[in-house]
């Protein structure tokens, strides 16, 4: 399932209240916001849950905003940055923008102008967002045209993982398949996986047959269940995975799972496993009817 685009998260951290309240009122209609009073609390809510875009003041007991900058730049390179401070100066601006801030702001806090340079930045954002989709889709189409020297449905599920691990820019993954015409050639596919580890998943997957490819229609991520019971059995630690199922026209069918990567998946995910998805069944489709061919012949 394709998820819908999320609001926007804006963190503003300020030490004064009625900035922080000023903050809130100006974003309300243009993001979820969250408010902290330091540098330590942001730092704590950013490790939490990632934001879109952070609104800090300069000068708060403790660690200055200038620290909170350096810290999300090191640690959250996708996260937009605004510094605020009712001190301006040349060199405090210079210093923010040449260490990654988006944008420089002065108190008091205009609602007005607050509200234009958030809106501006987040729509940047998101055509930046917009514009790493489409080319990650053109390398993906690309990169699947290997798909169609696939003569054999074994084969194609093999590439397919390939493929899916490097558009979701994941080091793990499993394919799976059941071929219910030549039942002695169900196969799985491993990568990233010690051999140990794969020689027992490969008895639990293939051997037990203890999977049942029934339960996803589409891409979907996937935190729990059948999957990740079969792998705890075989001494197998599973994280979140994103599952994508493949079915030919006549009776090859399978599942790959990718497994999440340390720096998660990211918001077009199931939009580049649908894109491999559907030339993926293409090519298992052609490689069906060559073995119709085969067989008649």
């Amino acid at each position: 399932m394709i998820r819908q685009r999320q609001r926007a998260r804006v963190l503003v951290v300020d030490d004064d209240r009625l900035m922080r309240e000023i903050a809130t009122d100006a974003l309300a209609d243009l993001a979820s916001v969250e408010t902290c009073e330091g540098v330590e609390a942001a730092v704590a809510a950013l490790e939490r849950e990632p934001a879109d875009l952070v609104l800090s003041d300069l000068v708060m007991p403790g660690r200055t905003g200038l620290e909170l900058l350096d810290f999300v730049k090191r640690e959250h390179p996708r996260t937009d940055f605004v510094l605020v401070t009712a001190n301006a100066s040349v060199e405090s601006a210079v210093d923010a923008l040449r260490m990654g801030a988006a944008d420089y702001l002065t108190k008091p806090l205009q609602p007005d102008e607050l509200g234009l340079v958030v809106d501006r930045i987040l729509a940047h954002r998101r055509l930046r967002e917009e514009n790493a989709r489409l080319r990650g889709e053109l390398e993906t189409l690309d990169a699947c045209q290997s798909l169609m020297s696939c003569l054999d449905a074994g084969q194609v599920f093999a590439v397919t993982l390939d493929l899916l691990l490097s558009a979701l820019a994941a080091d793990r993954g499993i394919a799976v398949f059941r071929r219910p015409g030549l039942p002695t050639a169900d196969g799985v596919a491993f990568r990233g996986f010690a051999e140990a580890e794969a020689r027992r998943l490969r008895d639990a997957l293939v051997v037990e047959k203890s999977l049942g490819l029934e339960e996803y229609e589409s891409p979907q991520r996937v935190g729990h269940g059948t999957l990740h019971e079969t792998l705890r059995a075989a001494g197998v630690s599973c994280p979140p995975v994103l599952a994508v199922p493949l079915r030919g026209r006549e009776t090859e069918q399978g599942i790959v799972w990718i497994f999440e990567p340390e720096h998660g998946f990211g918001p077009a995910a199931e939009g580049q496993a649908q894109l491999v998805r559907e030339r993926s069944e293409l090519a298992l489709q052609n490689a069906e009817r060559l073995s119709l061919i085969h067989i008649s012949e």
